[in-house]
């Protein structure tokens, strides 16, 4: 039967040759030999990245902010495959004409923008706020029966007591 050979990390082998202590670490089971080989070498340069060197406070800090960039990037992917597969590959230079079409952009956009800005949603879908504010105004539904557009959404337009109180001037 071969023996199995055991790897150590060079940080242990760095620890007991500056302690010059073979015993350092009885828990690892080392092998004397092992650890008095590693006293007779002494110690040695690790080359190594810094990102390796980070204390564990740095380290928690950094996977912090990697998953919330993470998480960022999944909410533009989800935007932007939900924008692909009703639209197709590009919506900027596309006119839409069918409202629901519409209101499924804008709910999804919502959606995005509970996490990210809306500003960052706009951009990942190639889409002008100029056009998503249009989109919304459009969206609003008018309660006055029997007018074609909603004065509330076009205020340079008279409204119904405006326009019969001119007839009642000129007449």
């Amino acid at each position: 039967m071969v023996p199995t050979r055991r790897a150590y990390d060079h940080r242990i082998k760095q620890l007991i040759a500056n302690a010059r202590d073979p015993n350092l670490f009885p828990s690892l089971n080392i092998p004397s030999s092992t650890a008095r080989e590693w006293i007779k070498k002494g110690s040695f340069d690790v080359v190594t990245l810094p990102e390796l060197e980070l204390a564990s406070e740095d380290l928690v800090v950094k996977v912090s902010n990697l998953n919330n960039e993470l998480e960022s990037l999944k909410t533009k992917q989800k935007l932007v495959i939900f924008t692909f597969k009703i639209f197709g590959l590009q919506i900027q230079y596309k006119k839409l004409p069918r409202t629901d079409d519409k209101s499924l952009l804008i709910e999804a956009i919502k959606s995005a923008a509970k996490s990210l800005s809306l500003d960052t949603c706009l951009d990942a879908i190639a889409l002008s706020l100029a056009r998503y504010n249009h989109w919304l105004r459009s969206l609003r539904k008018c309660k006055i029966p029997e007018v074609d557009f909603c004065p509330r959404t076009h205020p340079l337009v008279l409204t119904h007591k405006e326009v019969a109180k001119i007839k009642d001037y000129v007449s």
